[in-house]
Formats: C-alpha cells, sequence, structure tokens
C-alpha cells in the first residue's frame, strides 16, 4: 500500500491506517472484487510490472466496464473511506468524506471541487484530473489484514466501524490512476501497515515480492565510524529542516552544542549506544511526537519477573511471579549493585517522551514499573539481577520469559477499552475514553450515552481521559461539542519551517522530497517559518460548535494525568474554565499552548536500524497566555492529585475518588 500524503482541503484525512498482523493467521481465499467476473481477470497492472516507467509494489490494477459493481473481497469493519488523488504511484494526496457534502453537492462536483483544489497548487498536473479523483474504501478483517479498493464510483456513503459482509456491493467501476484510460479498479492489502501480497489470496500465482531490509542487532552489532558519521549528519540535518519546534524549549546554541558534544564521542559502536548519543539531545527538544526507535524488533527473550514501583525516593515490589523470593510491598534499596537512587538518577539522564517542562511523564513510568526501566535503559549482560530488601536479604532473580512476563504485567495494568460507561451513583454518570481514535460508529454509541444522562436529567457526569495517548481531532471535537456550553477555538494557527522542498525527505519513507509538502502555508514578513490559519479537521476553521441535539448541562467533571497526551491533553484544555466543569487529576503530558503534530517524516537509517519520526507543523493551540499555566506546562488542573504508592502498590484510584469526593461536597 502506499503512503498516503495529506492536503489541505475542506473534508477530513482519511486517519490513520494501522493494524496488527499475526503471521500464524491463515487467510480465507478472497472474493474478487468485480461482480460476476472471475478471479484474474481484467488484470492490467500488477506487482513488478512498470507502467509509465513506475514499478508497481503492491497494487493490483483491474479492468471493468465503468459503471459494473465492485463487491467487498473480505468481511470486516469499514477503516477508512474518502477521496484520493495519485499523482504518482508513490505520491498521493488523500480527503476524507463529509456525508453532508453530499447532500449539497453531486459527487461529480464534489471532485470538480477537489480536482481545481489539486490544480491550484500544483499546475503540473495534467489530464483529466477530476475523473482521476478516486473514492477509496478500506476493509480491515478480523485477522488484521486491510484491503483498500480505489477508483470506486459512490453507491451509498460509508462510515468508518460499519461492518461489512464479503460480497456486498461497495461501489462501482471508475477510475483509479491516470496511466490507465479504460475504466479500472485498484486494490491493495496491507499487513501491519506494510504492503503485502495482493494476488495469492484471490488464489492467483503471485508476483509480489517483499522488499527484503538488513536486521541489525542492536545490542551486539558494532556499526563502523563512518557509518555513524554519515548517520548522525542524516538525523541532525533532518531534525534542523523539518521541525518546527526544535527550539521551542532550548537556546538554538544551545541545541548546537548538545550536538557537537554528541559527535565528538562518535566511534565505531552498537546502535544501542549510538542512540543514547541522542539522549541529551532528545530531552532537549522535549517533544513526546518527535521519536527514535529501533526498526528491527529487539528479540528480548527474558526479563526481570517483578514490578517496583517508586514511591517518592523509596522502592517496593508490588507483584512477582511465583518462587522469585519476593512479595508484594518488599522494599528494594538496590538492584545489581546499585541503589534505587543510583539508577533513578541514571534514568532520569536518559529518558525522553516527556513534552516542554513538564517531567510527570518520567515520574509516572518510575512509579508503574521501575524494575523494566532498569531493564531497558541498561540492558545487562548477565541472566539475573539481585535484588536487596530493606531488612538486607540479597534475592538473586533469573530472568524469565518475556512473552509469560507481560501477561503477568497485564494482570495488574490493563489496557484501556476505547471507551466504556456506567453509573456509579443514581446521580453520577462515568465514561472512560481510552483513545479518540474511533470510529464513527464508537462515536455515535458515545453521542446516545450523552443523550440518555442528558434526557435522563443526571446531575454529575464524570469523563475521564487519562492514558489516552490523542487521535483523531475529528472525534475529539465531536465528543467535545457534546460537552462545550458556548463555542470554542480549538487554535489560533498552524506553523511549519518552508512551504517549499524539504530535501532530507529524500530519507523518509513516506513523502516525495521532490514535491512541496505545504504550498497552502505562507510566509509573513518578519517572522520565521510559514503560516496557515485554516486546520484540517471537520471544523475548518477549528471552532467547535456545542451540539444542538446533544448537549450536557450538568456538573462536568474531567480526569486527565500525565499520559493524557495529544488530542486528550486539549481536550481537557478546551474544557478549562467552562462554568461547570472541574478537571481533577495531574498535569496533561502534551503542552497547554501548543503542540508539533499532524504531519509527520518517518527518517529510515538501515545501516544502522534506526528510525526518526519527526514531526513537520507546529500548532499553536492558544496563543492567549493564560495566568494559571506557564509556558511549555500542560493542562493544570483544577484539583492536583500526586502520584503515589496507593495507585500502583494498592490499586486505589485516588483521582477518580477525588472527582467523587467533590461531589460529595
Amino acid at each position: 500500500m502506499r503512503n498516503y500524503l495529506l492536503t489541505f482541503f475542506i473534508l477530513l484525512s482519511l486517519g490513520a491506517m494501522s493494524q496488527k498482523e499475526n503471521s500464524k493467521i491463515s487467510f480465507q481465499k478472497a472474493q474478487w472484487p468485480i461482480k460476476g467476473k472471475s478471479a484474474g481477470e481484467g488484470i492490467v497492472g500488477k506487482p513488478g510490472q512498470s507502467i509509465n516507467g513506475e514499478k508497481i509494489y503492491d497494487e493490483l490494477f483491474i479492468e471493468g466496464k465503468e459503471g459494473d459493481l465492485v463487491v467487498a473481497p473480505v468481511d470486516g469493519v469499514v477503516k477508512s473511506f474518502g477521496y484520493k488523488y495519485s499523482e504518482s504511484l508513490s505520491y498521493s494526496y488523500s480527503f476524507g468524506f463529509e456525508e453532508k457534502t453530499l447532500k449539497e453537492s453531486s459527487e461529480a462536483d464534489i471532485k470538480k471541487a477537489m480536482a481545481d483544489n489539486l490544480i491550484k497548487k500544483n499546475r503540473q498536473l495534467k489530464g483529466d484530473v477530476a475523473r482521476d479523483v478516486s473514492l477509496t474504501l478500506g476493509i480491515e478483517t478480523k485477522s488484521g489484514e486491510t484491503y483498500y479498493i480505489s477508483g470506486l464510483g459512490l453507491v451509498k456513503p460509508f462510515r468508518t466501524g460499519e461492518k461489512i459482509t464479503k460480497g456486498d456491493v461497495i461501489g462501482k467501476v471508475s477510475y483509479a490512476y491516470h496511466a490507465f484510460s479504460m475504466p479500472h479498479i485498484e486494490l491493495s492489502r496491507t499487513m501491519d501497515t506494510k504492503g503485502a501480497d495482493p494476488m495469492s489470496v484471490f488464489g492467483l500465482e503471485t508476483t509480489f515480492k517483499k522488499v527484503a531490509g538488513r536486521e541489525v542487532d542492536v545490542f551486539k552489532d558494532i556499526i563502523p565510524a563512518d557509518t555513524l558519521k554519515r548517520t548522525f549528519a542524516i538525523i541532525r540535518s533532518s531534525l534542523e529542516e523539518i521541525h518546527p519546534g526544535l527550539y521551542d524549549y532550548i537556546s538554538k546554541r544551545e541545541m548546537d552544542s548538545l550536538f557537537d558534544v554528541a559527535k565528538k564521542q562518535l566511534k565505531p559502536m552498537s546502535c544501542k549506544e549510538f542512540t543514547l548519543l541522542f539522549k541529551p539531545i532528545m530531552q532537549g527538544i522535549a517533544d513526546s511526537h518527535t521519536e527514535m526507535s529501533y526498526t528491527f524488533p529487539l528479540s528480548i527473550k527474558k526479563i526481570p519477573p517483578v514490578l517496583l514501583t517508586l514511591d517518592g525516593e523509596k522502592a517496593f515490589v508490588v507483584n512477582a511471579l511465583p518462587k522469585v523470593g519476593l512479595k508484594k510491598g518488599d522494599e528494594i534499596v538496590a538492584v545489581g549493585g546499585k541503589s534505587i537512587s543510583e539508577w533513578v538518577s541514571n534514568i532520569k539522564k536518559t529518558m525522553c517522551g516527556f513534552e516542554g517542562y513538564n517531567r510527570l511523564y518520567i515520574d509516572r513510568y518510575l512509579a508503574e514499573d521501575l524494575s523494566i526501566a532498569i531493564y531497558k535503559k541498561f540492558f545487562p549482560a548477565e541472566n539475573s539481577l539481585t535484588f536487596k530488601t530493606a531488612t538486607g536479604k540479597q534475592v538473586v532473580v533469573a530472568y524469565a520469559s518475556s512473552q509469560n512476563y507481560m501477561k503477568f504485567k497485564a494482570q495488574n495494568w490493563l489496557e484501556p477499552a476505547p471507551y466504556s460507561f456506567k453509573m456509579l451513583k443514581p446521580n453520577v454518570a462515568y465514561l472512560s475514553i481510552g483513545t479518540f481514535q474511533l470510529t464513527d460508529v464508537e462515536t455515535d454509541s458515545i453521542e446516545a450515552i450523552v443523550g440518555r444522562i442528558q434526557k435522563q436529567n443526571i446531575s454529575n457526569f464524570i469523563v475521564d481521559v487519562r492514558d489516552n495517548g490523542g487521535g483523531s481531532i475529528k472525534v475529539g471535537n465531536r465528543i467535545l461539542s457534546f460537552l462545550l456550553t458556548e463555542p470554542k477555538k480549538m487554535f489560533a494557527y498552524r506553523m511549519v519551517n518552508t512551504n517549499g522542498i524539504y530535501s532530507t525527505l529524500k530519507y523518509s519513507d513516506n513523502w516525495d522530497a521532490t514535491h512541496p509538502p505545504f504550498p497552502e502555508f505562507k510566509a509573513e514578513v518578519g517572522k520565521k517559518g510559514c503560516y496557515s490559519y485554516v486546520m484540517e479537521d471537520s471544523t475548518n476553521s477549528g471552532v467547535v460548535q456545542p451540539s444542538v441535539k446533544t448537549n450536557f448541562g450538568g456538573k462536568l467533571y474531567i480526569l486527565a494525568n500525565e499520559m493524557s497526551i495529544s488530542m486528550a491533553s486539549d481536550f481537557a484544555g478546551a474544557l478549562l474554565g467552562q462554568r461547570n466543569c472541574t478537571i481533577v487529576g495531574r498535569e496533561t503530558g502534551s503542552c497547554y499552548y501548543q503542540m508539533n503534530a499532524e504531519r509527520f517524516a518517518n527518517i529510515i537509517l538501515p545501516q544502522v536500524g534506526l528510525s526518526l519520526r519527526i514531526p513537520m507543523v507546529k500548532i499553536v493551540i492558544n496563543d492567549i497566555p493564560n495566568p494559571r499555566i506557564p509556558y511549555g506546562r500542560g493542562v493544570i488542573p483544577d484539583y492536583e492529585v500526586p502520584i503515589g504508592a496507593q495507585e500502583f502498590l494498592y490499586k486505589k484510584d485516588v483521582i477518580l475518588s477525588k472527582a467523587l469526593e467533590l461531589i460529595v461536597k
């Protein structure tokens, strides 16, 4: 599946296309997508072939007669639905779909408006651009694969999360790619967001060849110094050219100094050692959306079977596998011959993932699982660790299977559900939102929940966005509309470094370095960068209006914490100060005033086994100072509840308890 690059338009972006792969699943043979045709009939382009000098990687192009019915090849749910235009096999513009626009205009009018917008931004586009603006449907199966079918003529609007049965009509044959003059569709398939074989699932002999990469043992393989120097230069130049907030929380002089210090330490070393050189740099950037990660699995087979929590300056056993020799509540004063305070000091020197000047993310990480922080940050060569208790007892703990450990850990901290609802008391409703990456169907369910408590005149409503990693702006804004008492502008402006070419995108796997990514952004006299005052979301202007149909008017309590990031932080920030709203918990992980997000460059560094994710757009949410929130800080709650052992050692929900206490008062 080619990478889709978002471009500004009045409609929504398609959203993330991500799914999980299980290599042991044997896939059921899929149904040929053009109704009445046999598998393989009408193929005009397949993997390995070339079109106008471009090599097809993982797409099938299938000819048909215009208006022929196209059916779902598999059972599943709608993953994405919208329009796209493929300028090349590796560069596409994509547009979301809003059903209300179809009520106001015909599909032909919509496609023409999209084409006019594209041509205005790129006058080099030729041919019948409106014809080749293609309706695309993504279908995700239970096994985690996703089928994308493009070149569809509209038969009905689809909603994300909607169920689809194999053989259901999903569209009519239209046009998918300008290189083909005859009516056709395009089909591709992904596993774990990576292109997969689109042919064998139909029982066809495949021509698909998976791209092979060089696997790097990040701990053992020693990388030559000249390779590291070239990689270091790519990382530095990419950050300096692309990142719009590189100097938000550190001066350029200080950042240059950090780069220079790291550069002087370059010598033959492992990938793990190389990444440690960048820790001070990543801490200086202080951006939770900037991430350096390994491109290949670490293959860690065994890890310590003990969970530790840090409570202040003391560490305690939360749980341990049977026969380890440690029990819940044991105080640990040293691990592997180093004191707890020494471990904590060293870990804090290398911890990233926080944003701005807020360090609660680190405190949470150490409180939740100190033992894994010790293990992951300073990978030991031995097969065991020695734990020393406050009573002087020393216990040698052999590593356990990482698979068993994760099952064990899951018993202590379960991943939050997408959303859940319950009544805590006759007059207290509770809604937990674990993510804003929700489908239309799931968001409809949340609206129905708010509608019910509204009709039942429930006086207190707790909305919990703790540990919510963010997600769709569209979804977050829609749920906000159920809670806001007056219109709320969700951003002030967006900024990028340039509206021209980014030369370092030649190292990315998701952008074409020959195209300017942000032609709609404009330079302003006396200011660095280029600017846009229109948000890429469903409201376009960034203003969320309270819903006329569904709107809770009672007492609202928002629960947030250090793991409420991105859209979850914006969600809390939008309700901060609202007359009927009280925020309880801890400072959010993302900053109140701004964040770097929305579009990302994935810089691939295969020779060292690393990838670097760099945000490309700075979104300034609030440009008017709030007297209660300093620059570089997250949303600070009305009532703060500090991190402590009660949460992790005794599993007490102290933040929810505080909200209930406030309701009683």
